[in-house]
């Protein structure tokens, strides 16, 4: 097997630092411990897409940079709230194969195959790790499960930003609110192309009732006005509002 590149020569190689800075780093390193790419990123030799790629690069882990998308409640929902803050991990959009159902799971250590296979034994997916810097996942765990309560799609908001173009044209904005998905786009680095999502079509709205005929109103009146007080309230839907009222026909 061949030895794994190091996150110094790999970053060297890509332009992101000069040989000074890998020499500095490495100083560093050895006087004060700690991992080198933080090290570097510490002394804003590279920033943190720089980094994110040559991690990508170094565990031959796809990166993804999920700050246009937009992840179903649903799917976040998969991993229980204390499995992701224990060990930096995000859910991001989920997939159908002929062999079952895939989780795509952001990982600040995708290597942690552990990890990975508790959420398999526990959800019942097969998990598909992408790489993402632990701040990001720090940040959406913060955003999501304390500021939203852990209700609603969410969409990641970056404190820094890691270089992408944030703005996003009202067709794409359009195209998110409607299906609901995770979009990668050309975020996922290297080769690896993006993961086929589950799309999930915007909800078509349920056919009105056609009007009742006097006698019909007068002899489920009661009923329809529990249903719609129901309906209103949320403690059943507008579908199961509707087939019962067909019931009173």
């Amino acid at each position: 097997m061949a030895e794994r590149k190091k996150i110094g020569e790999i970053l060297l190689q890509a332009g992101a630092i000069n040989a000074k800075q890998l020499e500095e780093a490495l100083k560093d390193q050895k006087h004060y411990g700690g991992r080198l790419g933080t090290l570097m990123l510490d002394r804003r030799y590279i920033d943190e897409r720089s980094f994110l790629n040559a991690l990508s690069q170094q565990l031959k882990v796809p990166a993804v940079d999920f700050s246009k998308s937009t992840i179903p409640e649903s799917v976040i929902h998969l991993v229980a709230q204390d499995i992701q803050e224990k060990h930096m991990v995000f859910p991001v959009a989920t997939r159908r194969t002929a062999s079952g159902n895939v989780l795509i799971l952001a990982m600040a250590d995708p290597t942690n195959v552990e990890v990975q296979d508790q959420i398999r034994f526990l959800i019942g997916y097969r998990v598909e790790p992408v790489i993402t810097l632990e701040s990001v996942i720090r940040q959406s765990i913060r955003e999501y499960w304390y500021r939203m309560d852990g209700k609603g799609s969410f969409r990641y908001r970056p404190d820094v930003d890691l270089g992408a173009d944030s703005s996003a044209s009202p067709a794409e904005e359009e195209n998110i609110r409607g299906e609901r998905i995770i979009d990668f786009q050309d975020q996922i680095s290297g080769k690896t192309p993006a993961p086929e999502v589950i799309r999930r079509p915007a909800p078509k709205p349920e056919p009105k009732p056609a009007p009742m005929s006097e006698s019909k109103l007068k002899a489920g009146r009661e009923l329809v006005a529990l249903l719609r007080l129901l309906a209103k309230k949320g403690v059943i839907s507008e579908k199961e509002y509707l087939e019962e009222l067909k019931k009173t026909k």
